[in-house]
This record gives structure tokens, sequence and C-alpha cells, in this order.
């Protein structure tokens, strides 16, 4: 059986040159097929041909892409870690990885190794003159249209065999990816049953892309462009939305659309709260009046602590002037002033506070000269006279801590001790 034209698929390998930047340095994106024709010496089975990369087949390369879930490609060398068949599996250095990339389609229709990371030994390789081609390898089939398009990528070597013809610079040559007898003596009856589920996919997305109300039109029409557009211009649309939401999500380090625009609208939402808070109109603006509010939160900071700090070495010298005084006028000796404060100062935490200060000049104010001579005694207080005022006091300022009830107990058991 001889399969036809329209049905033919295949796996094949584009070589070309590597541009390094102006300094010398391996590039961070790398063309791999011009929107349009890209004329080759064969197909995979040897043929003579054309590939044409549009709109539908950059539909079904990101596709393909995205269907993987992989995140990214890996480039290798000479294609080694591509399986030939009736040969044993690449070895773990046939397998080595050269770079990784993201594949995107540009604003002209290109396909391109975007966001490229070289591994060393790729790098090296790149930027030393060891290689100075590369080969992009992808699945291609002809849809019911007749025209050949590549259908996947699957990853690009760096190797030194060019022989693609008439097209720019960055593409250089293409060879067939099994070069063996093996691959002449290919039974393509066989490949068609392998693959006809493939192709029935891929020709249905092809219907789908090129059909009245496509994919196509509506996505460019949903990106503004007018219904009478031409056909290249919702094309550049197109491709721009897909390059758009392949840097939206890497950017915002996003796996899905939704997660990504949640992102988006926080980041919107985040700005316009910022411009409220800075009262400015522009981001650098913003930015500017947040720092130097940090710097003025820092400060206040330093100032309250600084004043918390006075208050409480003022409160500590009005309590002591408070003792002071009554020593000084014999109400207290300086035993009791010791066994006052510290019954004020258990009640409060042993923190000076305005209440500890205001019940120690209601306990003074209470007490009558008792010392004569300098060596008296001040009677204490017993029975149902036990609490006082500032024992009132000290239980409000407790916060609850304790009752009344048990600040009474307290100054019988130190009354009882006292006496002991």
């Amino acid at each position: 059986m001889v399969v036809s034209r329209k049905n033919r698929t295949g796996t094949a390998i584009l070589r070309a040159n590597i541009s390094l930047g102006g300094d010398g340095k391996a590039p961070a994106a790398i063309q791999l097929l011009q929107a349009g024709v890209n004329v080759t010496d064969h197909y995979g089975e040897g043929n003579g041909g054309e590939f044409v990369f549009d709109s539908v087949a950059a539909a079904m390369v990101m596709q393909a892409f995205q269907d993987d879930g992989i995140g990214r490609l890996y480039a290798d060398w000479n294609h080694g870690s591509l399986p030939k068949p009736g040969f044993p599996p690449p070895t773990r250095e046939q397998g080595a990885s050269s770079c990784s990339f993201v594949p995107a389609v540009d604003a002209m229709g290109n396909l391109i190794a975007d966001d490229i990371q070289w591994t060393d030994d790729g790098r090296s390789d790149v930027e030393g003159g060891k290689y100075n081609l590369f080969s992009p390898a992808f699945t291609w089939g002809f849809g019911d249209d007749g025209i050949c398009r590549p259908t996947k990528l699957v990853n690009f070597a760096l190797v030194n065999l060019a022989g693609l013809k008439n097209i720019k610079p960055l593409m250089a040559a293409m060879s067939a990816l099994n070069t063996d007898e093996r691959t002449a003596t290919m039974d393509f009856e066989k490949l068609y049953n392998e693959t006809k589920v493939q192709l029935e996919t891929a020709n249905a997305r092809i219907r789908t892309l090129e059909g009245t109300g496509s994919h196509v039109v509506a996505l460019s029409m949903a990106a503004g462009v007018k219904p009478d557009a031409a056909d290249a211009d919702r094309v550049v649309a197109v491709t721009g939305l897909a390059t758009l939401r392949s840097s939206l999500l890497r950017e915002v380090g996003a796996e899905t659309p939704d997660a990504a625009l949640g992102a988006v609208k926080g980041l919107v939402a985040l700005r316009s709260e910022v411009f409220g808070i800075s009262g400015q109109k522009t981001p650098e603006e913003a930015v500017v009046a947040l720092k130097s509010m940090k710097a003025d939160a820092g400060e206040l900071v330093t100032l309250k602590a600084q004043i918390e700090n006075d208050k409480v070495v003022a409160l500590r010298a009005e309590l002591d002037t408070t003792w002071s005084t009554a020593v000084s006028a014999f109400k207290l000796t300086p035993a009791q002033k010791e066994s006052e404060e510290a019954a004020l100062l258990a009640i409060s935490g042993g923190k000076v506070t305005r209440a500890v200060v205001d019940a120690a000049k209601l306990r003074v104010a209470t007490l009558t000269a008792a010392v004569v001579g300098g060596a008296g005694t001040t009677q204490p207080e017993t029975g149902a006279g036990l609490l006082t005022e500032e024992d009132k006091l000290l239980q409000k300022a407790s916060g609850g801590r304790y009752t009344l009830d048990q600040i009474a107990q307290f100054k019988k058991d130190r009354l009882t001790a006292g006496r002991a």
C-alpha cells in the first residue's frame, strides 16, 4: 500500500547558525522556524519539500507543548537524546542537556526558543566556537489542505552540519532524524497506522482553526482586531496573545491563566492601595514616599519608647519623693517604707505605675507621725479596718488580677509575720 502525500508524517530536524550577541555571549533566544515557508533538502523519508509555519502550525505546536505540561524543553548535542529505531536507548552522556528553554511565537509569527538557560558545558561549547549550529527537531504532517506543517517541537540540539535553503541567516540546514539505512526502507503503511489517531486529532484542529468562526478569528476579534481585518493582521494579533500568555505565566510564576489572572488582579489592587496610602500618582513617586514613611515610622517607634521610659523614670522619682517625705515626717521607718512599697508592687506586677504612686500618696496621707525621736513604730490596722482606700485603688489598678479579699489576706499575713 502506498501512503498518499497528504497523509505522510514524520520527525525531522533543522540545523541553523547560532548568532552570538555583541558581547560574545551565548544567545538568550533563538529563532527556530521562520513564519511562512521553510525550504529544506528533504523530509524525514528523504524527499525534498517545504515546511509551512503559519498560525495553524503555531497553534498545534504551542498546544502540544501545553499538553505535555513540563514547563520547559531541554536541548542536547547532535540529537543524542532522541531514540533511533533498532538502536539501544541513549546513554547518560548522550542524554545530557546543553540548555533548557521555553517555546514561544513572537510578534512576527516566528517560532523561537525563549528564556534559554545554558548549562556550563553548553555555554562553553557555543561561546568557544566548538559548536556553531543548532538543530530544532519536530514532528510534522500534511493536513487536509495538502500543506506540510510542524505539529510538535521535540527540542533542539547543538550541531555542526547545515542544510536548509534560501532562508534568513539563523536558519541554515535540515536532515532526517534517522539517517541510517533502516530509514530508507521504512514501512510507510505501518507509520500511517501508528500515527492515524494523531493525524485525525491534528486535522480536527486544522479544520477548527481554518473554518468560519475559527479560534483564530475569535481570538483576534477579542484582541480588538476589526472583523474585516486582513489574515496577516489576525495572525499577528493571535501570536501576540500566545506570546503574552507565555510571558505572563513566567513573570508571575503561575501555572495556569486563572492563577496568573488572580496574581495580576492582586498586583493591580496593591498598586491602587500604595497610591492611596502614599498620595502619589506614579510608581516612582510612591516608592520614594513609602521609603520616607518607613524612616518616619522607625523614628516614631524610637520616640515612643523614649517617652515611655521617661514616664517610668518620672513615676519612680515621684514615688521615691513620697516615701522620703513620709520617712522625714516620721510617718514611716525605712523598713516600713520598703514593706509598703513591696506590697504595692506585688499587686501591680512589679511595675511603678500611676496607680502605685497614687496609692502610696493616699497611704502616706492616712498615716500620722508615730515615730518618736526617730525610733517609734506605726500601729498597724487590724480587723474590719484592714482594707484602706489605697487598697481599693490598687485592686482596680491590678486589672482584676487580685480581689479585695486577696489583698486583705495578704496584709493580714504580713502583719502576722511581723508580730512573730
